[in-house]
């Protein structure tokens, strides 16, 4: 029930923009214990931020525990490695807007575990919208390189698997990206991953701190100018990855960025910089 709705938060933002996120969730769940998350389903959170912009979230409740998902031949192309228990979605050639991709498929009574093609899963499709990870997907390589460039109707990410150590132009040219999902700790290059992406709005939490590469992370490029103000934290002023801002970002360029160097959490240290 919603009693769990706070944990699910958690789980998936870790806190980082609100410091009554958790009150205001916790107050949801105490007025409405009667209401069920349906599970593999898509919600939608809206919660005002330190700054008063609204960010939203998204999250998807997974299957009952034991659930098993045959794969559908209709709408991907994939490879079974039976040796090594994997199946590898080579492309989504389905027509659905909304794609759920799970962290195990059963294929002759086989179970595999899943592994996506960075390069061709998702790659310049033009009819998704909202893509559900399973958190426990990988991609090949450990890498998102150009993963859902060209994804011109994409709106919506759910999370980054934990394991990706590249994104580079990861979301190039997605023009209707309206959120960006957080970059976990294990990620080391960023460049030009939201080229394009000139919808994006609100804010990108960067929790890794060794990102070595961030050039053009939010670069217009050959698109038009970004429609909205956009808002990057970077976790620790001392990191790598803040640091690698320096070597190319300039604020007199990127009048729509800001950057905000804080421990991610440190809703107090986030106030403090927007009030300088």
């Amino acid at each position: 029930d919603l009693s769990g709705l706070q944990n699910l938060w958690v789980m998936e933002c870790d806190l980082s923009f609100s410091a009554g996120a958790a009150n205001q969730l916790k107050g949801v769940a105490e007025l409405e214990q009667s209401l069920l998350l349906k599970e593999n389903t898509r919600y939608e959170i809206r919660v005002d931020d330190v700054v008063g912009n609204t960010v939203t979230k998204f999250i998807t409740t997974s299957y009952a525990n034991g659930t098993e998902y045959e794969i559908s031949d209709s709408e991907w192309e994939y490879k079974v490695d039976a040796e090594n228990s994997i199946i590898l979605l080579n492309k989504y050639k389905g027509s659905n807007k909304e794609v759920n991709v799970h962290a195990t498929y059963k294929v002759d009574n086989n179970i595999y575990k899943t592994k996506i093609n960075s390069g061709t899963a998702f790659k310049n499709n033009t009819t998704i919208k909202n893509v559900n990870l399973d958190k426990n997907t990988y991609f090949s390589w450990n890498d998102m390189d150009n993963a859902f460039a060209g994804c011109t109707s994409l709106e919506s990410i759910n999370n980054i698997p934990e394991n990706v150590k590249t994104m580079n132009y990861t979301f190039a040219g997605c023009t209707s990206l309206k959120t960006a999902p957080q970059i976990p700790e294990s990620v080391e290059s960023l460049n030009s991953t939201f080229y394009g992406a000139i919808n994006l709005e609100g804010t990108l939490c960067i929790n890794s701190l060794n990102v070595t590469n961030t050039r053009d992370i939010v670069t217009a490029g050959y698109y038009q100018q970004y429609k909205k103000n956009f808002t990057i934290i970077v976790n620790g002023e001392e990191s790598t990855t803040y640091k690698s801002f320096s070597s190319w970002f300039d604020p007199n360029d990127y009048t729509y960025v800001k950057i905000v160097p804080a421990k991610i959490g440190d809703v107090n240290a986030v106030e403090e910089i927007y009030k300088n």
